[in-house]
């Protein structure tokens, strides 16, 4: 280990001194290598509708706007059209730069190519004259345009920052030296500002900035320091780390001298552009690599002993910061990209970081896209949406401007797929194509549209990498949903997306317990959702906080008042008021959630206690929600909160779409399409059901800022002030015309450690009171439970228990112990259709046969030596004789019989060859489906 050690330390000083084997000289590098330039070409032709009707028609009006705004007659326009701000601009110059050095390369007319990058040149050295000057702040209240200190590193950088650098590099040879100094000398001064501005500030102790690369310490020693190393998951931080990582590959080491020659050596941070490269590979992409990677792998690449809580923590698919700044994931990608077509990732120099690039998070994000949007598309719910076309609604999280999937996706995407046709993983690039063509904003009936019309929001990156996806030659209208399985789960935010099948009429259950470190992740832990038949029934009330309305009430899960805290942050006003979770890391710690997937079921459970309370809070003891979905339309959610003193608000929260018709302790809602949801509260047996929202004429005035197209209205809320509660709510939804079920309680009579309920005598659910409480239990049912669905929720995980049961004169008694029986699943959930193993049988007990299947006719003639039974359908018969203490003695298969009455001589059934078998017995005639009893006497 330690020679190995030295080895990679000894490749690293070497890659330090000099250029490393592997690393392009060429240009362009960038995304776009040399070698692709006539693959590229080959697909810029006419009969390539991707170009005929999405980029020439970009083209032209990108060309249109640089001749009548940019620069009229030739001349800068005054006022100029772009102001230079640091967030949107209509017209902003380094997209339309980008745009242009593209088209410098893929274009098949030489012409062509030198006009591109002319009209590139010109607006990159716009702007670069300008910010080289040195940071100005705002003058009379105004901005000065491209020269304050967040130019480089806040919205607009974000949104844009990637032009820069790979403007460089696609036009490299049409730069002089003077303006590559230009150029790089005001890089230099963006990349210093970097690691000092939001959300690096949150990181700023981390010894990266000093020298330390490639190193455990970059991960934290404390656990603040661990939680402040979450920010690595921040969308700022991976723009950050994308835009510095194009703008220091760009530069040939020829047009890289020191700024500092007399005093620095060149690579000497800051000093040069390339000086950023052993940073960002040792510090930045090393950071990233322990937040993103699964937690083994990172454990054992990085060597680490000792729980770190920042390692993982986004592993998983799913990006943390939710449905809006979930693209930023791509920005992570759109950075090894770069490295990969530059020639850095090779491990064996750059370290295990470099292995991200080939991380099976990259899998999980597309299969966790294609769980997260909705079964079909539609059009919007208001029509002054429609528009855009069609759109994919979807499982969404996190602040939210829009309610749909939205363009802005392909550059996740897309720089996917560039590297999957680099390295010929066709499985994975056809899956992309499809998402590209089929899910975003229009779906495909906007495809090309989506490439050509992009100079609203000069969304020049998403027409290229339109472009460099999709070979004319290929087909990718192949739906891969249907490849993966119905269910998702990312253990490390505690998101759950389960479905019954892929097709438009599945039932989805989504579920959410996320971690609240860094921004936009705001009161959701514990919430669940549930879609039907094209339609929500109920889901969270999407929408952008302003960090103070980011409460529970606005999602399906628990407000819990905590003790008063007095000179709370601003943003934590409302999270004291309102009973939240303390967001944006303050507090207590993470949740803990674990589920697993039946084929009739799906089980979540969640501890939820920390996130209740901050370092100033202390009141809560505990919280935790269990969610039982019986597929596919029953969700049974069952919830415990204690805290040290009563008097306190507990409120269980529910969005709705429609109204809802309330009565007592039930509720329902019809749908848009006549489906019911209707919902029932069990516990708190005394509770209130009201509905509550907060606006007066219109949804959309609701304080929470509601996202775009946004259908949620309305809330059902439970409350109680009790110390120690259990909320219990049941959920049901039909079709049109379907009926509200019944439910009967069931408690255990051992301190009542277990309580549910029988739904229309069919199948029962329980959960535990408290979550160590999964030994020994019994309970009362008024039913025989032979052929009753069982979920018992909450017991030791992968453990066998014995259920048995024994009719005592009025109720059958169920037992469920410790013993070899039926085996509870990976969360405990003990599941099964006619679950107990073992019967002790009565002879007072009552046939209790409803179904008239099979029925035996003579069962209270206990002496006759005949058995009269009749069947409503033909089939096979078979007979069973029990002691009473339960212990069967005799089972024969009787043979195959038809419909109507017959007679069984139990003499013909006792043959000589039989140990011969006196006393007291109980009969039993089956089906395989139906049962019947007969008392007998031998």
């Amino acid at each position: 280990m330690i020679m190995v050690k030295f080895l990679h330390l000894y490749l690293v000083s070497l890659f330090c001194l000099s250029v490393s084997f592997g690393q392009s000289t060429e240009h362009p590098r960038l995304w776009i290598r040399k070698a692709d330039l006539p693959r590229l070409r080959s697909w810029a032709i006419m009969a390539n509708p991707v170009w005929a009707k999405g980029i020439i028609p970009a083209a032209q009006q990108a060309k249109q706007n640089y001749d009548g705004i940019f620069f009229p007659g030739g001349n800068p326009a005054t006022p100029f059209p772009d102001k230079g701000s640091i967030n949107f601009e209509l017209y902003d110059c380094e997209a339309y730069a980008q745009f242009f050095a593209f088209m410098s390369l893929v274009d098949n007319d030489p012409k062509n190519r030198d006009d591109y990058a002319a009209r590139a040149k010109r607006l990159l050295l716009y702007v670069c004259n300008e910010a080289v000057k040195g940071v100005a702040e705002n003058v009379n209240g105004l901005e000065v345009p491209f020269r304050s200190r967040m130019f480089g590193n806040f919205n607009r950088a974000n949104y844009w920052g990637e032009a820069f650098g790979l403007t460089v590099d696609w036009i490299y040879s049409y730069l002089d030296s003077n303006e590559k100094d230009l150029i790089r000398r005001t890089f230099l001064l963006w990349s210093s500002q970097m690691p000092t501005s939001y959300p690096m500030s949150v990181l700023r102790w981390f010894p990266m900035m000093t020298g330390t690369y490639d190193n455990p310490s970059l991960l934290g020693k404390t656990p603040d320091a661990q939680y402040s190393l979450r920010w690595v998951a921040n969308n700022y931080y991976s723009g950050h780390a994308r835009n510095m990582t194009l703008m220091a590959l760009a530069f040939d080491e020829a047009d890289d001298p020191p700024l500092d020659q007399a005093a620095a050596p060149v690579l000497k941070l800051g000093n040069s552009m390339r000086s950023w490269v052993r940073n960002l590979l040792g510090g930045w992409l090393y950071q990233q690599y322990a937040v993103f990677e699964d937690s083994a792998k990172v454990y054992q690449d990085y060597n680490l002993n000792g729980k770190n809580l920042a390692v993982g923590v986004a592993s998983g698919g799913i990006p943390v910061e939710g449905s809006l700044y979930g693209f930023s994931v791509g920005m992570i990608f759109q950075e090894l990209l770069a490295f990969y077509t530059a020639g850095y990732l090779d491990s064996s120099l750059y370290g295990p970081q470099t292995k991200l690039i080939n991380s099976s998070f990259w899998d999980k994000y597309i299969e966790g896209f294609l769980h997260t949007i909705a079964p079909l598309s539609k059009m919007p719910n208001y029509k002054s949406y429609n528009y855009m076309g069609k759109i994919y609604e979807m499982a969404a999280f996190g602040d939210l401007l829009r309610f749909w999937v939205t363009p802005e996706d392909i550059t996740s995407f897309g720089p996917i797929a560039a590297y999957d046709i680099i390295t010929n993983n066709q499985e994975r690039l056809n899956k992309i194509r499809w998402i590209g063509k089929y899910t975003l904003q229009g779906c495909e009936g906007k495809f090309l549209d989506r490439v050509s019309n992009i100079w609203g929001n000069c969304n020049a990156t998403n027409a290229i990498f339109y472009f460099m996806m999709y070979d004319p030659a290929t087909n990718s209208d192949t739906d891969p949903r249907s490849d993966y399985p119905t269910d998702f789960f990312q253990k490390p935010i505690g998101r759950v997306l389960s479905r019954t099948d892929w097709s438009p009429d599945a039932a989805w259950f989504t579920y959410l317990a996320n971690w609240q470190t860094i921004n936009h992740q705001n009161s959701t832990a514990g919430q669940f959702e549930f879609y039907r038949k094209g339609e929500w029934l109920t889901k969270e009330w999407s929408g952008y906080g302003n960090n103070a309305m980011e409460t529970p009430e606005m999602f399906n899960t628990l407000s819990i008042k905590n003790e008063h805290v007095k000179n709370v942050n601003w943003f934590e006003s409302s999270t004291d008021s309102l009973g939240g979770q303390w967001t944006n890391g303050m507090s207590n710690g993470d949740p803990y959630t674990i589920a697993s997937f039946g084929t009739n079921y799906t089980n979540v459970q969640s501890d939820l206690t920390q996130l209740y309370n901050s370092r100033n809070a202390q009141d809560l003891q505990h919280a935790s929600r269990s969610i039982v979905w019986v597929k596919p339309d029953n969700l049974f959610i069952y919830d415990r909160i204690k805290t040290k003193v009563s008097g306190r608000f507990k409120r269980f929260n529910m969005v709705l779409t429609e109204l809802p018709e309330i009565n007592e302790k039930n509720a329902s809602i019809t749908t848009a399409k006549g489906q019911k949801l209707y919902y029932q509260n069990i516990f708190p047996e005394n509770a209130v059901v009201t509905e509550r929202h907060n606006w007066l004429t219109d949804p959309f005035d609701e304080y929470h800022n509601i996202g775009e197209d946004e259908i949620c209205k309305y809330r059902i809320v439970v409350e109680d002030t009790a110390a120690d509660m259990r909320f219990f709510n049941c959920l049901q939804s039909t079709d049109a015309g379907g009926i509200a079920p019944h439910y009967d309680i069931i408690k255990s009579s051992n301190f009542s450690n277990f309580e549910g309920i029988l739904v229309d005598k069919k199948y029962i659910v329980l959960f535990p009171r408290y979550l160590d409480d999964n030994g020994d239990f019994e309970f009362l049912l008024s039913l025989r439970p032979d052929n009753i669905l069982f979920y018992i929720a909450g017991m030791k995980p992968n453990t066998p228990y014995l259920v048995n049961y024994i009719y005592d004169g009025l109720n059958y008694r169920v037992n469920v112990k410790f013993g070899a029986g039926i085996v509870s699943d990976s969360t405990g959930l003990l599941s099964g259709q006619g679950i107990p193993q073992k019967r002790k049988v009565d002879v007072n007990e009552p046939s209790d046969n409803n179904s008239a299947n099979i029925k035996i006719l003579n069962e209270t003639d206990y002496y006759s030596n005949s058995v009269i039974f009749e069947i409503s359908g033909s089939s096979e018969i078979s007979c069973s004789l029990y002691d009473l203490i339960g212990n069967k003695v005799m089972n024969k298969q009787l043979g195959f019989f038809n419909k109507g009455s017959h007679t069984i001589e139990l003499s013909e059934l006792m043959k000589p060859t039989d140990n011969p078998i006196f006393g007291f017995f109980i009969f039993k005639l089956s089906n395989g489906k139906d049962v019947d009893f007969k008392r007998v006497i031998q």
